[in-house]
């Protein structure tokens, strides 16, 4: 692998620049490789190349809102609704705030059948109550017996509680 010049750096940023892609500024010289490897050493090289794609995925997206805006203005006599549609994929994807309209045309037809396993009251039948039993509890007394767990030096470490019948 031969190291970049940097006149090569500079056609390569350029070439992200307009296209937006790192795999535009390859060519039979540069391969990925070499421009990963760069970008892996020089970290201005690396912040260059960041920027190049971020300001050309701005001009993609001033693009993409230019065309909708025809489109909208009536500029064109033919829609072609396959370049429209990825405008406002992008515009959806990468413009804050915009919200593109999506229309879903289409039926379903479906006879839909609910089985369950539970049956249905029967409300007319009264269900008469029958008597019920009360079982007496032993009336006992509860008391909570809280006891200090000291150290050696007589710091608190713990309390033990305990319930004791009376």
């Amino acid at each position: 692998m031969s190291k970049l010049t940097h006149t090569v750096k500079e056609q390569i940023i350029n070439a992200v620049w307009v296209n937006g892609t790192l795999e535009s500024a390859t060519n039979d010289n540069v391969t990925m490789e070499m421009i990963q490897a760069e970008m892996k050493k020089s970290a201005v090289f690396k912040k260059r190349i960041r920027k190049a794609l971020e300001e050309s995925k701005g001009m993609l997206i001033d693009e993409a809102r230019a065309l909708v805006r025809d489109y909208m203005r009536g500029k064109f006599i033919k829609t072609d609704r396959n370049r429209l549609t990825a405008a406002i994929a992008l515009l959806n994807a990468y413009e804050p705030g915009f919200k593109g309209v999506t229309t879903v045309k289409g039926s379903v037809d479906h006879n839909v059948r609910v089985i369950t396993g539970v049956p249905r009251p029967k409300y007319d039948v009264i269900i008469e109550a029958k008597e019920v039993k009360q079982i007496d509890t032993p009336k006992t007394k509860h008391k909570t017996i809280k006891t200090e767990i000291l150290d050696d030096r007589g710091n608190l470490l713990a309390i033990k509680s305990e319930e004791v019948e009376i």
